[in-house]
């Protein structure tokens, strides 16, 4: 990393021409950086592979039974549900598959 050294005798011009050093190593620095993170893998969708890393949000209860009584299933696919799930409640079109 670039720090300037402070030196009371140093003329004006030598300062500024250590300062353009660290400016230039800098800017080479963040280059450097820039080209890195671009090179990450992305999914299909666009987004980097840590970005679509998140928690689901139905586990546990409420892949169920919610406290409507009607399973998971049927709350997200109502009457197209294949997979219902023991007590439910819900009444479609069909009740012959409860």
């Amino acid at each position: 990393m670039c720090q300037p050294q402070i030196n009371h005798v140093a003329s004006p011009h030598d300062e500024i021409k250590e300062l353009r050093n660290c400016v230039a190593e800098l800017t080479k620095q963040v280059a450097a950086l820039s080209t890195s993170t671009s090179r990450r893998p992305r999914s299909r969708s666009g987004q980097r592979a840590y970005e679509s890393r998140r928690r689901s949000h139905s586990h546990g209860r409420s892949r169920d039974v919610s406290t409507s009584g009607v399973c998971w299933y049927h709350r997200t696919f109502r009457e197209n549900a294949t997979k219902c799930r023991a007590p439910c409640s819900y009444k479609g079109n069909d009740n012959s598959s409860h």
